[in-house]
């Protein structure tokens, strides 16, 4: 059949994918604003029935393109990334309009799944769902399974702004004050006083330790998002650093490292890579006996502070502190963003200018108190 001008301006093909089950065929409509884009279209969509890539099935759920999409789109990201759009597609998607027809999918119907997430407080769980089943949309488009962009006209998800966090004096003083097992000490220490990620600590080895320069080689990262842990390269020319290391953290790395026989500092306790399953059993001591400590000096102290269990901190929370101790000792904002493996200056910009917003305020607010404070400023 030959091509049409549609109304559009576009060109349009009929192709035969198939027959159903009666004898009656299949059809399958491709689109393309010139003709030579059409004839490319079709060629490949011929190679494509011929590999058996192409759905011959008209009532094609949007659930089960949705997983389609996941194994044929998504196979080669990182495995976080691919868990989370799995998430996504199994526990939302599926139950919100999985059973819809992939031709019949309407906006109100994926704007509903939105909403019903944001309205059990899930925003991050709502953008997801939103990024994911546009994805999911311009790539049926892409293949003319559907023509309709149904994602274009949905709202826009408002969120109120947070700033991350870094440890307050009080969790200071009582990580501090908290008697740990070497191993949980040490790990709460490089996470401090080296500002890597809770990976790139897991995958550091008795080699990253720089003795001459007493410096700490970022290399390389521990993925533990599944039950077996995979050392992965960075991802990307960022990942890669040498982070300076301060005596006291020095001291108690080798320290540490000269009782140890295996390759990497951290290991579960058969020696080899720490499971996910095994950090989380070190991370719940580590916060069962920090707010123990705190229960202790909260009671000893008679502290205005109604509850300790409301110490919550994590490994990006570590991260984030260092992040800010770089900027108070003044530390370049391109020298930050080498020292914490940012792969955009963007990211550490952001940290830089909020804490920059936040010291002049802070001067402006004494400048402001004692110019009235002086008994020359005539007062109301």
């Amino acid at each position: 059949m030959k091509y049409k001008k549609r109304k559009d301006g576009r060109y349009c093909k009929q192709i035969l994918v198939g027959y159903k089950d009666n004898g009656s065929r299949i059809m399958k409509t491709i689109y393309a604003k010139t003709i030579r884009e059409l004839e490319q279209k079709e060629v490949q969509l011929r190679n494509e029935i011929n590999q058996g890539k192409v759905f011959i099935n008209d009532n094609i759920t949007f659930g089960a393109w949705s997983e389609k999409w996941l194994e044929t789109y998504k196979r080669n990201v990182s495995n976080n990334t691919y868990l989370m759009y799995k998430n996504c597609i199994n526990n939302h998607i599926i139950p919100s309009i999985g059973k819809i027809q992939l031709s019949k999918l309407k906006p109100i119907q994926i704007q509903k799944g939105i909403n019903d997430i944001l309205e059990e407080g899930k925003i991050r769980t709502a953008e997801i769902f939103k990024a994911t089943v546009k994805q999911i949309v311009n790539q049926a488009i892409a293949e003319g399974f559907i023509t309709n962009n149904v994602c274009s006209n949905l709202q826009k998800i408002k969120k109120e702004h947070t700033e991350k966090r870094t440890l307050s004096d009080f969790e200071l003083k009582c990580i501090k004050n908290t008697k740990y097992t070497d191993k949980e000490k040490l790990f709460l220490d490089i996470m401090y006083y080296t500002g890597l990620r809770r990976g790139e600590v897991l995958a550091l080895t008795v080699s990253s330790i720089n003795k001459e320069n007493h410096t700490l080689t970022v290399s390389q990262s521990l993925d533990i998002s599944q039950n077996t842990p995979i050392i992965k390269e960075p991802k990307s020319k960022a990942g890669y650093r040498d982070i300076p290391i301060p005596d006291n953290l020095y001291n108690e790395l080798v320290k540490y490292i000269s009782s140890r026989k295996t390759l990497y500092i951290f290991t579960s306790q058969n020696g080899s890579l720490v499971t996910r399953s095994s950090f989380r059993k070190m991370w719940e001591s580590i916060m069962k006996k920090t707010i123990k400590t705190a229960d202790e000096i909260i009671a000893s102290h008679n502290m205005n502070i109604s509850n300790s269990k409301g110490i919550e901190f994590t490994p990006h929370i570590f991260r984030h502190t260092y992040a800010t101790n770089l900027y108070y000792a003044g530390i370049d904002i391109k020298t930050a963003q080498y020292l914490l493996g940012h792969s955009s200056l963007d990211m550490t910009l952001k940290i830089y200018t909020h804490l920059d917003n936040e010291q002049t305020q802070t001067i402006a607010k004494e400048k402001i108190q004692d110019f009235f404070s002086q008994s020359k400023v005539s007062q109301l």
